[in-house]
């Protein structure tokens, strides 16, 4: 939550900055750690996961992993260079590495973007929406949680949202300027084609902010479902299992009562 919260107040400075003065002057210096970090980290077999836990944590005096519950936990970090910084998420289940993702962005100066991309290549041969990015094992978290027995068709656009990479922020809206979070927006988009079978594997999902805001779906549109005994129960357990969440407040990020979020988002 503080590296989350650092990077927001960094990018606020870094925009009020950008619009209060002309480019500054280009230092090599800092291109050059960002070639150092991208070559040193090169060096790092990519298919073995603990190679690359043991590299960030290098850099990282906070080591300690969030807990997405259901034996589901995550490990952010990232090592800065002089314009840019590599960044990790690495996924365990019960303890042992399942995936990992890898990204970094471009850098703001137009001046660098081509060099950049160059040096991205090696590291993170895959693009999307403005950042570079390398996933291992990726299909492992596009799934519900083992305890969905059902076989509910699960669509891919689901499985995204069910991943843990959509965004732990739980809420409507934040930032400045004040913009819908990027789960919304998600959920938004998927909600009028879901069936309500697919609703209840949403619960499921391995994204503890999935979960809640489905579960907030179901409470405004309760009297549609049937078993709601059973429902009421699983939504117990992923109380239980994590009562706490990160939600916002205008730029600010903080931990608050799950359950108590989203009775308050499904009056809303």
């Amino acid at each position: 939550m503080k590296r989350i919260l650092a990077i927001i107040i960094f990018s606020i400075f870094e925009c009020t900055v950008a619009l209060g003065q002309q480019q500054d002057t280009l230092h090599k210096e800092w291109v050059q750690m960002d070639v150092d970090l991208f070559q040193s980290f090169s060096k790092v077999d990519k298919t073995k996961p603990r190679e690359v836990e043991c590299f960030f944590k290098h850099f990282d005096k906070d080591t300690k992993k969030d807990t997405l519950g259901f034996d589901w936990e995550m490990y952010n970090t990232g090592k800065s260079g002089g314009y840019v910084s590599l960044e990790v998420n690495i996924y365990y289940y019960k303890g042992q590495i399942a995936s990992y993702k890898l990204w970094a962005e471009l850098p703001h100066r137009s001046d660098l973007v081509d060099q950049y991309r160059k040096l991205y290549t090696s590291v993170l041969p895959d693009y999307s929406e403005g950042t570079y990015l390398y996933q291992y094992k990726p299909d492992i978290i596009l799934k519900p949680l083992t305890q969905y027995q059902k076989h509910t068709d699960i669509t891919p656009q689901m499985a995204s949202y069910m991943s843990p990479t959509a965004e732990l922020i739980y809420g409507i809206a934040g930032g400045l300027p004040i913009t819908i979070l990027n789960n919304r927006q998600y959920f938004n988009a998927l909600k009028n084609n879901l069936s309500n079978n697919q609703l209840v594997a949403l619960m499921y999902a391995i994204n503890p902010v999935s979960r809640l805001t489905a579960i907030e779906y179901y409470y405004k549109h309760k009297s549609e479902f049937v078993s709601q005994e059973k429902f009421d129960a699983w939504i117990e357990r992923v109380y239980q299992t994590k009562p706490v969440v990160q939600t916002i407040s205008g730029c600010i990020i903080y931990n608050d009562n799950a359950r108590k979020l989203v009775d308050y988002y499904s009056k809303y």
